[in-house]
């Protein structure tokens, strides 16, 4: 996973407007989508405004979208085809944000992550609905600013501190006005619905009160010293440092730097003294708050795991199958070793040796150079942080890990804790984006 250059937006340039979310993705492998509604929706062959006045009224049930080589079929609960056409558009008869559209299932979550299911999820705006070669491909149309609200309460749950919400909203809006229409280039939507992108399941998991806090923060953005917004990364939980984001990426990004998640100094030299340390021992680091508060403001999607610090095992012969699946090598029977060749601030690796016996016995050795590849291949889907400590004991790798995701900008769970500590969003985004302001640019 190749992560894209972000775009260089000038602050003058930024203007709100309508975002097209992929939602079901021809990746997905989906020729059958079912869909629920609540109230009355209009479906159509496209979206002008004399077609959406004049579009065929379909009453609240359950209906199923089937993809028929370039064409879509919508039909009833008996099977009934009620539209057939190159391109479905289904809107809502009159328009009730937070209120949902439909309902639509299966939906993918977590793609290519550990975490990956099947969810039904709800969803507001407009929807335009494309077979591809008989695969369904469902974009969602919604304005700007209602995706970023939904976006917040999908990231984490809707019970989460206001503040939190607030600062959450900011740095996801200056994320996504960086990457539009690169993350998936040639694509009939700009960002799609998953972590690739950001975590957007629609009104599912909404609540009035984030929703509201998230709409308060409408238009304002975080901005470099030179006048550009800043490409807002953010993760799970940093681990307590978070990363350089040249060291992650390989390219530099204003207004981003490595951070301490905490009032004081404390470093990743040591990775396993700092891949083993407990929350009790340093209890500065935000993101190594209460594991009992963190379960109740975790996302509806994600694993009630740990984050902070955690512990995985793989054995020798299963890492290498994942270098024959993953990667160019093809006869690794048994991996021997694993060499960290350069770590960053926080302490996630983004080179790494992997020594292994062939089928030959001979010794081969393969050189990734990316975090987002070395957690691929130290993981049955995805590794955790590729903030490890690494033991060999016998024929297996045991990882200490800090840390859920790349690490770089903001550092979710530790946000969320310093709003209950009783900061604002203000100066939870300070300690996160030391070098960025916050401006209303509309």
């Amino acid at each position: 996973m190749l992560e894209p250059k972000p775009l260089n937006v000038a602050e003058k340039d930024v203007a709100s407007s309508e975002i097209r979310v992929g939602i079901l993705l021809l990746e997905d492998g989906k020729n059958t989508a079912s869909i629920h509604i609540d109230a009355p929706i209009r479906c159509l062959n496209d979206n002008s405004p004399q077609a959406l006045s004049e579009g065929k009224l379909v009453e609240p049930g359950k209906y199923s979208v089937i993809a028929r080589d370039e064409t879509v079929e919508l039909r009833n609960e008996s099977g009934e085809i009620l539209q057939s056409t190159e391109c479905l558009f289904i809107s809502p008869s009159k328009s009730a944000f937070p209120k949902k559209t439909l309902s639509i299932s299966p939906i993918v979550a977590g793609r290519s992550f550990h975490w990956k299911k099947e969810i039904q999820a709800d969803f507001p705006g407009v929807f335009e609905i494309k077979s591809h070669n008989g695969f369904l491909e469902i974009v969602n149309i919604l304005p700007f600013e209602h995706y970023l609200a939904c976006v917040v309460v999908s990231e984490m749950s809707s019970g989460t501190p206001v503040e939190f919400v607030k600062a959450q909203t900011i740095v996801a809006r200056s994320w996504a006005k960086c990457f539009l229409n690169e993350k998936h280039p040639g694509s009939s939507y700009e960002l799609c619905n998953d972590d690739d992108c950001q975590r957007y399941h629609g009104v599912t998991f909404a609540a009035e009160d984030s929703l509201n806090a998230s709409l308060q923060t409408a238009g304002q953005y975080l901005v470099s010293e030179a006048g550009t917004i800043v490409p807002a990364y953010y993760s799970k939980c940093c681990g307590g440092i978070s990363e350089k984001v040249e060291d992650c990426f390989g390219f530099p990004a204003a207004g981003i730097s490595s951070v301490t998640d905490g009032p004081r100094s404390v470093n990743a030299h040591d990775t396993a003294k700092w891949t083993s340390s407990e929350p009790t021992e340093d209890e500065s680091l935000f993101c190594g708050g209460d594991p009992d508060i963190l379960l109740a403001h975790l996302g509806g999607v994600d694993d009630a795991g740990e984050y902070f610090r955690w512990k995985h095992r793989e054995e020798a012969t299963s890492l290498a199958s994942y270098l024959n699946e993953r990667t160019g090598v093809t006869d690794a029977r048994i991996v021997t070793d694993l060499n960290p060749i350069r770590r960053g601030k926080s302490g996630r690796i983004h080179e790494m040796e992997f020594i292994f016996e062939t089928i030959a016995g001979n010794i081969g050795s393969y050189h990734s150079r990316t975090q987002y590849e070395i957690r691929s291949l130290l993981h049955p889907s995805f590794l955790f942080s590729s903030s490890i400590s690494i033991t060999k004991e016998a024929e297996t790798f045991l990882f200490h890990g800090a840390g859920w995701g790349h690490g770089v900008g903001l550092c979710q769970i530790g946000g969320m804790f310093q709003a209950i500590a009783g900061r604002n969003n203000r100066d939870i985004l300070n300690t996160y984006f030391p070098r960025a302001v916050i401006k209303t640019l509309y």
